[in-house]
């Protein structure tokens, strides 16, 4: 197996969006990838056009998972296969993510290996608001989220600025994936408690700016319909730690995000 990374790519609902963002990838392709894609909502149509793909190919894995399992457990079930594959690392995407360019993944890494702490690198997200903070569990209350104030590091001719919390694209060790597993009683909501367990495991997360992938505004009604109902995940948040809220901010940055590239709605 000579690939180096397993493209986590997730998908629910939004088969005009998922070509879409496929084709991003596929026309920024790279032989260190093996694309994984997990699908909510399977059909014999995409099953047949990504085989024909893998015919053609590249080296993709189509995994059929059942219908609205949510993001945690699809999440899970790619890091799973990546782990069962030997892959080092795992590339966090979605169908709501554009690829932009043919990346040069090596100096992220590089800087990676150089620790058994170092976890994860998160990228920059154009069009989407900024999650890149430090984060502290507040007993009784809520998550509070700080704007770093470690010093980057500078390695491999990138800047990797400490944080721990990025967004959702991001590089990370497919062993540390595999050993803090998203909690999969979150279909939503998933995103501080998994950045709490990764944090509370000792490992570290970084951001780098250099790093570009787009954001596509696209939510159809069957979308919206599924992904609208947050609330019994925010009670289930509250209950697991003991608190009254969700997040608070020392600060708020890019509250509102151009959104470009949409899909018309």
């Amino acid at each position: 197996m000579n690939n180096k990374i397993a493209i986590l790519y997730t998908t629910f609902l939004r088969d005009e969006l998922m070509k879409k963002t496929m084709d991003s990838i596929l026309s920024n392709w790279n032989n260190d990838y093996i694309l994984l894609i997990g699908d909510q909502n399977p059909t014999e149509d995409k099953r047949n056009k990504l085989k024909a793909l893998s015919n053609a190919g590249y080296n993709i894995e189509y995994i059929e998972l059942p219908f609205d399992c949510g993001l945690s457990a699809a999440r899970n079930a790619l890091v799973k296969r990546a782990f069962e594959l030997g892959i080092e690392f795992c590339l966090l995407t979605a169908d709501s993510i554009s690829f932009d360019e043919k990346y040069n993944l090596e100096p992220v890494m590089s800087f990676l290996r150089a620790s058994d702490k170092r976890a994860i690198v998160g990228f920059e997200l154009n069009n989407r608001i900024s999650w890149e903070y430090d984060m502290e569990l507040i007993p009784g209350k809520y998550f509070y989220l700080s704007i770093p104030k470690r010093s980057s590091l500078i390695e491999n001719g990138l800047p990797f600025q400490p944080c721990d919390i990025c967004r959702n694209i991001f590089l990370a060790k497919t062993s540390v994936l595999h050993e803090v597993q998203w909690d999969e009683q979150f279909k939503l909501l998933e995103h501080e408690d998994f950045a709490h367990r990764i944090k509370q495991a000792g490992y570290l997360v970084f951001y780098t700016d250099k790093i570009l992938f787009d954001y596509i505004l696209y939510k159809p009604s069957i979308y919206n319909y599924y992904r609208k109902h947050t609330s019994p995940y925010m009670k289930l948040l509250k209950k697991k730690y003991n608190i009254t809220g969700w997040v608070q901010y020392e600060q708020v940055r890019n509250t509102k995000p151009p959104i470009i590239n949409t899909m018309g709605v």
